[in-house]
């Protein structure tokens, strides 16, 4: 498993772009106060290791359902994606066992999304 992410903590508004300050944010926008930067990666790490703990159990099942609880791109939600093969629009029909995110066309089938940007999302 790879993994790579990237948690603006520290900053505010201003100091982003200003063509991705609608959709940039960091723990202190969200939050309204400063984080320690090891304490909070800790508690990411931690995190990990619990899920991963139940990858290893055989329970990636369990997985898939948190993250679909906590997403937020619900069901039935219409988004457009830039992904690998470029852009793509449907209905958010859940994600596969890899972490894929599937989406029913408007064409009546369905569309396999492993990575990408979501551009935009229109609520159901």
């Amino acid at each position: 498993m790879v993994i790579g992410i990237g948690v603006h903590v520290k900053q505010v508004v201003d100091d982003f772009a200003a063509e991705l300050r609608e959709r940039a944010t960091s723990v202190r926008i969200e939050t309204g106060a400063t984080a320690d930067r090891a304490p909070l990666l800790a508690s990411i790490l931690e995190g990990f290791e619990r899920r991963y703990a139940r990858v290893l159990a055989g329970r990636a099942d369990e997985l898939l359902q948190e993250w679909e609880t906590l997403s937020a791109l619900p069901r039935g939600q219409q988004v457009t994606v830039d992904g690998p093969l470029g852009r793509c629009e449907g209905r958010v029909a859940g994600v596969d066992d890899e972490g894929a995110l599937l989406l029913d066309t408007p064409a009546g089938g369905r569309t396999r999304v492993p990575f990408g940007e979501i551009v935009e999302a229109l609520r159901p």
